[in-house]
């Protein structure tokens, strides 16, 4: 059956939406992810998203899907190409963490010229806002009897940090 064009789905609007999915899921982890969130940064409502995807496992097995897409072309010319195997191993590795740094490093470049952002490289970026995020998790038991927290207080304490984090680290990087 040939759906109308009333019927057909937009793709644009899909590609709006996989792309909210994709920040709001490296922002909030799969699992963090709301919908209404994602449906919000595309600029679409929740009716919508579940209309093109369902559900949010739905969701993310099509970014999932999308990503490998993006990135197996690339795995596959290396692993075809005459290097030795020590090289494709090392080259493989390196092919998301490159195309990460190569995005990110052009984001903040960009702010530097807009006079927007001071000059940090892409891997002390990545290294400082990991440590904000990770270090109280990590060193929990001792943040807890530093601040005399039970953990109703801890995470009371991670509830606030999620909110005043990202102005702080961002207020650091500006000029």
């Amino acid at each position: 059956m040939v759906k109308s064009s009333s019927q057909r789905r937009d793709g644009g609007t899909e590609q709006r939406i996989l792309d909210a999915a994709h920040a709001v899921f490296v922002r909030r982890g799969t699992a963090g992810a709301r919908t209404q969130e994602i449906a919000k940064e595309a600029g679409v409502n929740s009716a919508l998203l579940h209309y093109y995807f369902r559900t949010k496992d739905r969701l993310a097995a099509a970014v999932f899907q999308r990503a490998t897409g993006q990135l197996m072309p690339v795995v596959i010319r290396i692993l075809g190409s005459d290097l030795e195997i020590e090289q494709k191993v090392e080259q493989v590795i390196d092919v998301e963490r490159t195309r990460v740094f190569k995005v990110l490093k052009a984001q903040i470049d960009a702010r530097v010229r807009a006079k927007r952002m001071h000059r940090v490289a892409p891997e002390q970026f990545v290294i400082d806002l990991l440590a904000l995020c990770v270090f109280p998790f990590a060193a929990r038991p001792m943040v807890m009897a530093l601040l005399g927290f039970d953990q109703s207080g801890f995470q009371q304490f991670i509830s606030r940090r999620r909110k005043e984090l990202p102005p702080f680290f961002l207020r650091a990087l500006r000029p």
